[in-house]
């Protein structure tokens, strides 16, 4: 994997990463998952410094759509984030890996939430126990076309905009930048989804960290959509302050083509 510390300025770079991902075969898909020691990614991070890089801290900048865009490179998964700003500027970083670690607990429950914490406990927990054969299929879903007529598809991206399902979370990173400290993107798999092929079953829960100075209309926006609020543990490897738990985010495809 390319260093997680660079911003490579073509896209020639990005696409390939991402064209590695959708041509790798389902039968070794499993293996960019994990590391030489045969650990299991957890997930991947994006740090203070890139979400300063790839959102413009000052306001005349208009971000129109955040895109997570799988990708893979030297055999390993190498997932992007691309910020459009306006209608031809785009912003690219990688992620930095989160290896497993089944008794870590970064958080505490604070607040209320229609989304139960154990829940989205449990989609990661199932992630990191599931066989190679159930995590590959995870990331393949039958699509229906035009013509109604569905075909296998192999997951993409999520796409994040002001007018689409995934809204709240762009509106919580767009409009709290200035407080954002750290995004966790944790894997997980949901068995409610295991068996319909129309589905992927892989999901991620999307950890914002941000400092106690969020916005209150920020934090009321999604408090009202049903998003986990926690308060972080002073010990737990992060910066203090709260952490917003998005616990489903709506994949592309079938939300884009």
């Amino acid at each position: 994997m390319k260093n997680a510390t660079t911003h490579p300025t073509s896209e020639s770079i990005w696409n390939a990463y991402h064209q590695n991902w959708l041509h790798t075969s389902t039968n070794t898909l499993y293996g960019l998952f994990h590391e030489h020691d045969g650990k299991r990614l957890r997930g991947f991070s994006l740090k203070k410094q890139d979400i300063s890089h790839i959102l413009p801290q000052k306001d005349p900048e208009e971000v129109t759509a955040i895109h997570f865009i799988l990708g893979a490179d030297d055999n390993k998964v190498c997932p992007f984030v691309t910020v459009c700003l306006g209608t031809h500027s785009r912003r690219h970083s990688v992620l930095q890996p989160i290896l497993s670690s089944a008794d870590e607990k970064p958080f505490i429950e604070h607040g209320a939430s229609s989304i139960p914490y154990q829940f989205m406990q449990n989609l990661c927990q199932n992630w990191l126990l599931a066989d190679n054969l159930t995590l590959a299929q995870s990331f393949e879903a039958v699509i229906g076309g035009d013509t109604g007529v569905g075909a296998y598809r192999r997951l993409n991206q999520y796409v994040l905009t002001a007018g689409n399902v995934n809204q709240a979370l762009f509106d919580f990173m767009v409009n709290g930048r200035h407080n954002l400290t750290a995004l966790d993107l944790y894997f997980g798999l949901d068995k409610n989804k295991w068996g319909d092929y129309a589905r992927f079953g892989f999901s991620i829960v999307v950890a914002c960290h941000y400092t106690s100075q969020q916005p209150d209309e920020v934090l009321r926006g999604i408090a009202m959509r049903g998003v986990k609020v926690m308060k972080a543990e002073p010990d737990a490897g992060v910066d203090s302050g709260y952490v917003a738990l998005f616990e489903y985010i709506s994949p592309c495809p079938p939300t884009c083509q």
